[in-house]
């Protein structure tokens, strides 16, 4: 694959992570990090750094840092609600407010972002590992395939 051609499939891959995350209701979003707490917390350090690794190698930092800055924007849109007052932003039902539940479920999600922008230089059992708690949740909603 050409560079371009490279940049584009990471592109359609961090769009399948946004797209699924935008789909997540805040029961789910819980659930997300959840999951992710309960992970290997020494293993994903050591695929952050091997990933930041790769990052540097091939100058995908800029995608790295816009998938980041995307993910920033969707938890603040949560955030923004609330502070408007808005009923949307808040979640009654289920005892937190939007941007609270999305800022917890961050990490989660920065790290299926990390697994496509440093996907070359993971093992498919490292880039499914950090996958996993996304998958683990989206896997029942149709449509959605991260």
């Amino acid at each position: 694959m050409s560079g371009a051609d490279v940049r584009d499939h990471i592109e359609r891959g961090l769009e399948r992570v946004f797209t699924a995350a935008a789909r997540l209701n805040n029961p789910e979003l819980t659930m997300l990090y959840a999951i992710w707490a309960t992970g290997d917390a020494q293993r994903r350090d050591l695929l952050w750094a091997v990933g930041k690794a790769r990052i540097r190698r091939t100058k995908r930092g800029g995608l790295m840092a816009a998938a980041r800055s995307q993910l920033a924007e969707w938890t603040n849109a949560g955030q923004i609600s609330v502070a408007a007052g808005s009923a949307v932003g808040i979640d009654l039902q289920h005892g937190g407010d939007t941007g609270t539940i999305r800022r917890q479920a961050m990490p989660a999600l920065l790290d299926a972002a990390l697994a496509v922008v440093a996907a070359d230089g993971l093992s498919d059992c490292d880039r499914a590992f950090l996958m996993q708690p996304l998958r683990s949740v989206t896997e029942s909603k149709k449509g959605l395939r991260v």
